[in-house]
């Protein structure tokens, strides 16, 4: 694993809370992990399961006859989808859009940034889908603003939609820098919206992509046709080490290295990191948090913002011609009498 900075401050914040940004892949890895610590070779002993179509893709009821009896006997994630497997060879796929989480009765839930799961009734507040195993756990899935998914997946997720239609996962599989480098050099759209791209990379969101060309030093708005093979070495660099700390520490962000523009990001003010201040702008429908000062616009980059072609320097205005010496000398010569004409002309 790699090593994880923390100084006195954070190892203090990481006692007393445990605070996750919106479902990425981290905090999607958290929760599989979590599933197979409590649920794994344990049978459930009930099953209820909300009545709300909108989350249940397959309806509630085929979940609920899915999960009831069965054993749970494997786990497994890519991207922002994780599933657990039971005996009767059914996965359940779950993504946790923007609100959800999975919580075991007596472990402390998850905090996100935006919202804070309410512990003080069983099932929770929002629950979406409640187990009593036979091991004597209990958890739920819980989804307040119900942009989470659970579907039923008879065969191999990884061979199905929509797991089969995601891109590398930066965990499990993070691909080599020239591979990377290639697929993004032959779009043209801005880097940050390719990173937020599934097909490309699975699992990097909102917080990750933003934390990733901070770290990298690039501005989310050069378009990936323009990126240098250093800026997509930084890119692939970083993309696979902020992905490798957040997951080393169960994406609880209290326990990032203090040094991230993660810590400075949130809130409707811009902040400052390292004495540099922090702007927002919106990339692809997305807001974007970076930082000027490292993160430098060129004027290529400028104009694929607004669409339009860099300006071509204007050109220097023609150079008149010095006529040859002998020709100058002889013009002045046919033109000398007319002169002499005209002075004497004058002083009459």
């Amino acid at each position: 694993r790699p090593r994880v900075p923390r100084s006195r401050a954070c190892e203090a914040r990481a006692r007393f809370t445990k605070t996750f940004a919106m479902p990425e892949l981290p905090e999607v890895e958290a929760a599989r992990r979590l599933c197979e610590a409590s649920a794994l070779g344990s049978r459930v002993a009930s099953a209820e399961v909300a009545d709300d179509e909108k989350v249940f893709v397959d309806g509630p009821k085929a979940v609920r006859d899915a999960l009831s009896g069965c054993t749970f006997v494997g786990t497994g994630r890519r991207g922002k989808h994780f599933w657990l497997t039971t005996d009767a060879g059914t996965s359940v796929l779950m993504h946790l859009g923007m609100t959800g989480s999975i919580v075991v009765r007596g472990v402390k839930a998850a905090a996100y940034k935006s919202f804070t799961v309410d512990e003080s009734q069983w099932p929770p507040r929002f629950w979406k889908a409640a187990l009593a195993l036979e091991n004597g756990t209990e958890l739920a899935f819980v989804d307040a603003r119900r942009f989470g998914r659970v579907r039923l997946c008879a065969g191999d997720p990884l061979t199905s939609p929509p797991v089969s239609e995601l891109g590398w996962d930066p965990l499990l599989a993070m691909p080599p820098a020239e591979a990377l480098a290639a697929k993004l050099n032959a779009r043209s759209g801005m880097v940050k919206s390719l990173l937020l791209d599934q097909s490309i990379l699975a699992g990097v969101g909102n917080w990750i992509a933003d934390e990733v060309l901070y770290q990298a030093r690039v501005h989310p708005e050069v378009p990936g046709s323009a990126l240098s093979e250093a800026q997509t070495t930084a890119i692939h660099s970083t993309v696979e080490s902020v992905v490798a700390i957040a997951c080393s520490v169960d994406a609880d962000s209290a326990r990032f290295p203090d040094d991230w523009l993660f810590h400075k990001r949130w809130g409707k003010q811009a902040g400052s990191i390292d004495g540099n201040p922090i702007t927002f702008l919106t990339v692809g429908g997305r807001t974007s948090a970076f930082v000027p000062a490292v993160q430098r616009k060129t004027s290529s980059t400028a104009a694929a913002a607004t669409g339009k072609r860099a300006a071509a320097p204007a050109p220097e205005p023609p150079k008149k011609k010095r006529a040859p010496p002998k020709a100058a000398a002889a013009a002045a010569a046919a033109v000398a009498p007319t002169v002499r004409r005209v002075t004497r002309a004058l002083r009459r």
